[in-house]
């Protein structure tokens, strides 16, 4: 069983994804294109006790047509999701006038703060370009696991003959807990190459 899966990507139309008055503002912000609900799925099985995602990062991009037309991202889902962390720390000044987070000893003139601090644990970029990323990070000492789902609002111009797209996955590991080590991880060797949206050329699809 593989470590990571992406599965084949799901493409609806705008008008099959949303209401009518949605379509209708879509066309009179930015005519002459067709709107493209795109669905990523994939999933991570770390083996436990062997390996941990520590960070893992889903590319997707799409790649020009031969006139140099691009298809672009109008949104991405999830863009950030992050988690509270609270933090106790004990601040002493220093000999050189600087504060300086110490341990906390009974007679020392430190003070002790707490506070909360927001951790993403995934964050998006790439919201009006064609090179999507979404990054999913371990909280704490956990690990990236389980089935996971994006999504992107995708503008495909009508002249365009649907859009190519390269789908690649990495990660960062700790093996065994003992060493930290970086890895890139792929579906291939070479990024994935898929037909991600078809059309042809003038037609409306929303």
């Amino acid at each position: 069983m593989p470590v990571i899966r992406i599965e084949p990507p799901q493409v609806c139309t705008l008008a099959e994804g949303a209401g009518g008055d949605v379509v209708a503002a879509a066309r009179s912000a930015i005519p002459d294109v067709n709107f493209f609900l795109v669905r990523l799925d994939f999933s991570l099985r770390p083996k436990p006790g062997e390996v941990q995602i520590e960070w893992a990062r889903l590319r997707v991009e799409m790649l020009p047509s031969a006139d140099g037309l691009s298809a672009l991202a109008q949104d991405m889902h999830p863009w950030t999701v992050e988690q509270e962390v609270k933090h106790h720390v004990n601040v002493d000044i220093s000999p050189s006038l600087k504060f300086q987070e110490v341990e906390f000893s009974a007679g020392s003139h430190s003070h002790t703060y707490d506070y909360a601090t927001l951790e993403p644990t995934i964050s998006a970029a790439g919201r009006g370009g064609n090179d999507l990323t979404w990054d999913f990070s371990a909280f704490k000492d956990g690990t990236v696991a389980g089935g996971k789902r994006v999504h992107a609002l995708v503008s495909v111009p009508t002249a365009m003959n649907g859009v190519e797209a390269r789908l690649s996955f990495s990660a960062d590991l700790l093996v065994e807990r003992k060493f930290r080590r970086a890895a890139g991880l792929r579906v291939d060797d070479d990024p994935l190459a898929v037909n991600l949206i078809a059309t042809l050329p003038g037609e409306s699809t929303q």
